[in-house]
């Protein structure tokens, strides 16, 4: 594990515990076993850490709902599993709701309030893709709606794992929760949003990733790691990407190693979302 990975796993759980204002660095370094100067080479400050432990959690659940949405299961299994591995997470990561629930930075509110509409437009992008493709032509006038609709309930649903105490039967919750989507995909006829309306809600109904953002975040990915096998698989990668023959076995390779890296999977994300776009456009070209 590096020392960033340790760091940003001791503050979850000090956060948790005794909220985020209250939890000086001293008792980060402390819990980790390193000193107040090897914080800093990984971290410039509390709140930086704060955002890291941001960046962490939702691309570490992204890239692993990705690869479901990214494989060849069928369009209704795939739901069912995007769903169930969406609730186990959240199941899982508990002591996160607990640090929302604890006063948050007021430092960086705006930069936290950016990173999660960033977010949070990925995800809706998503969810609609995964719809498009699951009921095709049955949610053309309804598949804005549906996304809108999902999100409320599952904000819901996720209240209810996070929040409690008992077992959750994650298989039981999911059947529920997909049974609502198959109910609201089939039988509502009334639409109220339109694309435009969607997008400009905030939500986005295409999405479109470029190589200039993902050498951007292979530069600032660079610029965090502290482990020379991330370090070496971003330079290598970045040079694959501005390569004028890029290797498929090298980026993958490179891609490989950076799954060991939590602070590098939306890199992997990004890339794959941006060869679904070179190929789409070629179908449509």
């Amino acid at each position: 594990m590096s020392k960033k990975q340790l760091i940003i796993d001791a503050a979850i759980e000090l956060f948790a515990k005794k909220g985020y204002e209250t939890t000086s660095i001293q008792e980060i370094t402390e819990h980790c076993g390193i000193s107040k100067g090897a914080f800093y080479l990984s971290f410039k400050s509390k709140e930086e850490l704060f955002l890291s432990i941001i960046d962490h959690v939702i691309t570490k659940l992204g890239s692993t709902i990705d690869h479901l949405v990214s494989g060849d299961l069928d369009d209704e299994y795939k739901m069912y599993m995007y769903f169930t591995q969406l609730f186990e997470f959240l199941s899982s990561h508990r002591d996160l709701a607990t640090i929302f629930n604890w006063e948050r930075p007021h430092q960086v509110e705006k930069q936290l309030f950016d990173k999660l509409v960033f977010y949070d437009k990925q995800f809706s992008y998503t969810l609609l893709k995964l719809f498009e493709s699951l009921y095709g032509e049955a949610i053309v006038e309804t598949k804005y709606d549906l996304v809108l609709c999902v999100k409320g309930l599952l904000k819901a649903y996720g209240e209810y794992i996070l929040f409690e105490k008992g077992t959750v039967n994650i298989s039981a919750i999911t059947q529920s929760f997909v049974d609502k989507i198959n109910v609201l995909a089939k039988h509502a006829k009334k639409p109220f949003l339109t694309e435009d309306v969607f997008n400009n809600y905030g939500i986005i109904s295409t999405y479109t990733v470029t190589l200039q953002k993902i050498e951007e975040q292979i530069k600032a990915a660079y610029e965090r790691a502290d482990q020379e096998l991330e370090k070496e698989s971003l330079l290598v990668l970045q040079q694959q990407l501005q390569s004028e023959q890029p290797s498929n076995a090298i980026i993958e390779g490179m891609l490989h190693n950076l799954r060991s890296f939590p602070g590098s999977h939306h890199i992997s994300y990004l890339l794959r979302l941006y060869r679904r776009q070179q190929q789409n456009g070629k179908k449509h070209g």
